[in-house]
């Protein structure tokens, strides 16, 4: 069977802006076309990298891949015609020159990296005097190309900047992975967690590089056929800018920011995509200036972010058994990189070819400018399509926790590795929901946490026992609850049809304000919303009623635990508020059922460990979130008292962390 995988395109290849800007630089002085340089610069820089980074080769590897050679022939197309068709529509032959001036710096770059001289001194006199040679070679090509284009004055300053990029490249040289089974085996992409985080790493970088693109095309369509040196030297001081925000940005993170990989990738992807809208709509160049820094960060963030997820996929790899090592895990961070940036290069060839061919055909006047608008979107489409990807990755924070936890005490606990393997391996439904409620809510729930010392990870899993407070109980748990828990939610607030019921009851204004038709209609619609949010929570039905159906959730508890899950539990009776000594009035909190404390009953029996139940206190008033010190259920003691004891005991720690300010 054929296989249809961007994966293929491999080899390590970068794009390299500053060259595509001397391309651009040289198109726009000779034939009065930036997009005809980058044009053909792109066109060069892919065939390179599938001529001579591997893909020429993996491509018979691995048996028929239509997808890849459709993308080369459509690229093959569209370069021919830019290289050899175009000169002949515009009538220049100095065009030609142009290609040649681009083809000598691809060349130069690759051929640049490798030494005449036998042997493996890497970095020693005699490769950079080998590579200096080879530079020097395509230079006099660049030389000989721009002698016959330019004035003497303009030669000087071109053929400046083109030894300083061809200098910056002796000292930041390509690299290439060599082609054997181990690369093309690639194990890492059979795990689904690993898979998403190649596609939103995909998506983020292709977003990235077209942004820096995007921005050159923003720069230089108002210019037509007029070149003005003063405006490429304001996109290289930008382009200057943005990488030396993203280095100090970048070191600032790593010392301060103890974020996990997930949550620094959505805040940096999103930070990048509000400053790039900004950036763009900045009607001088300090606005621009200042928001690039915002543009910059962000892309710190999401470098960062990848760094981290690096580390993560290692501890992956080591639940999954040999074969997972971390050169395996460099090889397809190696091949997620190459085929973001070829697909980017893609792209932008596209993009500028279609503004050369295609946009002068349409007698529509306004549509250049409509054109300009959606390339400017192309790079927010690809960040959009990349923070949803991020969204339903399962290695967040409390699943990261988890999976650290079972690396860390080097557990052998088959269930929880089963669970884990279920969760990053195979194919899993990561609803979002409860990613975006905690992001839409926690600027309204700005709580002071305390009692994070309480915790004890080594001994999870275990109870976390919570008042309810109506929802501020739950939203406050799910915020502000620093590990990961499934939550105990009543079974009827998990299906449409009976959350509508249950809704319909304290919000049954909503009928006779809006009719019972519209009313009912948006009573269903609240339903619908509350099971999506609540089934985000990945809860265990709370199911009351016959002693056989309440065992159910018990069973599914005691599961939960085996698999290493946390648990939260509300259990509060839904009645008339009491002290816990007893006294009716103005109550501080609800007193419990005790039937939840059968969970350390059975769990014990099932196991021989005695759990730790925590208590928590969510204080709307103080504005608090309080962790307790664990109880621990005592074994030792007649069943029916243990539970009743730990019910009491549990009781009484959130009547005083309700009492604290």
């Amino acid at each position: 069977m054929p296989r249809y995988s961007w994966n293929l395109l491999t080899g390590l290849y970068r794009i390299d802006f500053f060259n595509l800007l001397l391309c651009m630089a040289v198109g726009h002085m000779i034939v009065g076309n930036p997009f005809f340089g980058a044009t053909v610069y792109l066109f060069a820089d892919i065939i390179k990298a599938y001529y001579l980074c591997n893909l020429a080769k993996l491509r018979h590897a691995g048996g028929e891949h239509y997808l890849s050679d459709l993308v080369i022939a459509v690229i093959f197309m569209i370069g021919i015609s830019a290289a050899f068709i175009y000169p002949l529509t515009i009538g220049l032959i100095e065009a030609n020159y142009v290609s040649l001036f681009a083809l000598c710096i691809v060349m130069r770059d690759y051929f640049g990296t490798v030494s005449v001289f036998p042997g493996k001194n890497r970095l020693g006199a005699r490769y950079y005097l080998s590579v200096a040679f080879i530079h020097l070679c395509f230079d006099a090509g660049c030389a000989y190309l721009l002698w016959r284009c330019t004035e003497p004055e303009v030669f000087a300053v071109m053929m400046a900047i083109v030894l300083l990029t061809g200098i910056r490249r002796l000292f930041s040289p390509e690299t290439r992975i060599p082609v054997d089974s181990r690369s093309i085996e690639n194990k890492y992409e059979m795990l689904a967690s690993y898979k998403l985080f190649s596609d939103m790493n995909l998506y983020a970088t292709i977003a990235v590089n077209l942004g820096i693109m995007a921005f050159f095309y923003y720069m230089l369509v108002p210019l037509r056929q007029q070149f003005d040196y003063r405006q490429y030297i304001s996109m290289t001081a930008w382009l200057l800018l943005v990488f030396a925000v993203i280095w100090v940005a970048g070191l600032v993170i790593r010392k301060r920011w103890r974020g996990v990989a997930l949550a620094e990738f959505i805040a940096g992807a999103l930070t990048w995509l509000f400053g790039m809208i900004m950036m763009f709509n900045g009607r001088t160049m300090a606005a621009r200036l200042a928001w690039t820094v915002a543009w910059g960060v962000g892309m710190a963030f999401m470098f960062s972010s990848v760094r981290k997820f690096y580390f993560d996929f290692e501890a992956v790899g080591r639940i999954m058994g040999e074969g997972y090592d971390r050169e395996e895990l460099r090889v397809s961070n190696t091949i997620v990189s190459t085929t973001a940036s070829i697909a980017s290069s893609a792209i932008m060839l596209l993009v500028m070819f279609l503004w050369m061919f295609v946009v002068p055909l349409i007698p529509d006047t306004g549509f250049p400018r409509v054109y300009n608008v959606l390339v400017l979107q192309l790079p927010a489409v690809f960040m959009l399509v990349a923070v949803v990807m991020a969204l339903k990755q399962p290695l967040d924070r409390r699943n990261r926790e988890k999976l650290m936890v079972f690396i860390r005490e080097h557990s052998k606990n088959e269930d929880t590795r089963d669970s884990l393997q279920r969760m990053f391996v195979r194919k899993y439904r990561m609803r979002f929901g409860i990613k975006i409620i905690c992001t839409l809510a926690k600027p309204f729930f700005r709580l002071k946490v305390s009692g994070r010392e309480h915790l004890r990870k080594k001994d999870y899993p275990s109870v976390f026992v919570s008042n309810h407070n109506f929802i501020y109980g739950p939203i406050a748990a799910v915020i502000y609850l620093p590990t990961y828990f499934r939550p105990w939610i009543h079974n009827v607030m998990l299906e449409p049809e009976t959350a509508a019921k249950e809704i319909a009851r304290p919000f049954g204004v909503v009928i006779k304000i809006f009719g019972r038709r519209l009313g009912g209609a948006v009573i269903r619609f609240g339903a619908r919303l509350t099971c999506w949010a609540l089934n985000s929570f990945n809860p265990i039905p709370v199911v009351r009623g016959a002693s056989r159906d309440v065992m159910s959730t018990f069973d599914r508890s005691i599961r939960a635990l085996e698999e290493g899950d946390n648990i939260l539990i509300f259990p509060e009776k839904p009645k008339r508020m009491v002290n816990p000594d007893g006294a009716a009035g103005e109550d501080v909190l609800r007193t419990f059922y005790t039937g939840f404390a059968h969970i350390a009953k059975m769990y014990y029996d099932r196991t021989g460990k005695a759990l730790l139940f925590y208590p928590l206190y969510s204080d709307m008033g103080e504005r608090a979130f309080r962790i307790g010190e664990p109880v621990a259920y005592d074994p030792s003691l007649e069943p029916h008292e243990g539970k009743r004891r730990l019910s009491e005991q549990l009781q009484k720690r959130v009547a005083e962390l309700s009492e604290k300010s």
